[in-house]
Parts: C-alpha cells; sequence; structure tokens
C-alpha cells in the first residue's frame, strides 16, 4: 500500500511516513474516481520538505483500500503498541509491526528503505534482473504517469 501510495500521489517518503489515516478518507458525496483536496504540511500534521504546505491528490480506490486496512485487527495492534511506544494517538496510517514509524528523520534507521531493498530483490531474482529503480524512483514515475494523464 506504501508503494501505491507513492506511485499514486507523488508524496515524499518523509511524506508517506506521516500520512495520518484521515487523509485516506473519502468525504461523504464525493462521487469522482481522484480525490484532488488533500492537504500535508506543518499546518496538516504531516511532515513534508522544508516543511511546505501543500496539496495532493490520490486516487479514491486507494484511499478506500488504506482505510479498510484501517479497519483491520493487524493496524488496530500496531496502533496500540505504536501509543505504547510513543504516547501519541494520532499513529500514521502507516505503521511498522513494532509499532514504529516507517522512517524517523531524526533518526538513522531508515525502515522504508530496507524494506525496498527486499523488494527490489525480489524483482530482480523472480521477474526483472535488471529492476535497479531506488525507492525516489516512485516519486518519478508517479510525475511521468501525471503527465502522460495529463496530454490525453
Amino acid at each position: 500500500m506504501i508503494v501505491a501510495t507513492l506511485l499514486t500521489s507523488g508524496v515524499r517518503a518523509i511524506e508517506v511516513t506521516d500520512l495520518k489515516p484521515e487523509y485516506f478518507v473519502v468525504p461523504k458525496g464525493f462521487k469522482g474516481k481522484i480525490f484532488t483536496e488533500i492537504k500535508i504540511g506543518p499546518a496538516h500534521n504531516c511532515r513534508t520538505k522544508r516543511s511546505t504546505n501543500r496539496t495532493i491528490s490520490m486516487p479514491v480506490w486507494l484511499m478506500k483500500e488504506v482505510s479498510d486496512y484501517h479497519t483491520t485487527d493487524r493496524y488496530k495492534e500496531r496502533k496500540a503498541l505504536y501509543y505504547m511506544l510513543h504516547g501519541d494517538d494520532n499513529a500514521p496510517a502507516f505503521i511498522t509491526k513494532e509499532g514504529n514509524p516507517f522512517k524517523v528523520p531524526e533518526k538513522k534507521s531508515d525502515t522504508l528503505n530496507t524494506l525496498w531493498s527486499r523488494l527490489r530483490t525480489a524483482i530482480r531474482e523472480n521477474s526483472n534482473p535488471h529492476f535497479n529503480h531506488e525507492f525516489h524512483d516512485c516519486r518519478c514515475t508517479f510525475i511521468a504517469y501525471k503527465l502522460e494523464s495529463l496530454m490525453d
């Protein structure tokens, strides 16, 4: 779900790891396929590069998928661990099984890049030996998809 969020919204690593569950709630009455008014940044309780407030878009199918995930026992257990460890009720949308964010800017540990490395290795071994992409390449892919959709 993290990779899908990256590829369809263009958020950075620090942003995807700090998105909160409320960002994935589809507003009542919304009928479109892509919701374009998701505000992120310090004013909206989400870290961004250079602490800039900005607006992102996200496909409704993904918002529903992640919202459904937030109702699972798996997420609820991780959220409880997050609260026990951090004393914060406002858990990120994506939490490690240990109850931590996937990326903490002040610390060297980076679970997100570790998992990306594992995914890249699995892709190389099972389907594409030339898959050498870095995590940040998801952002570039989003931009390419966005430009292509705007040209159609």
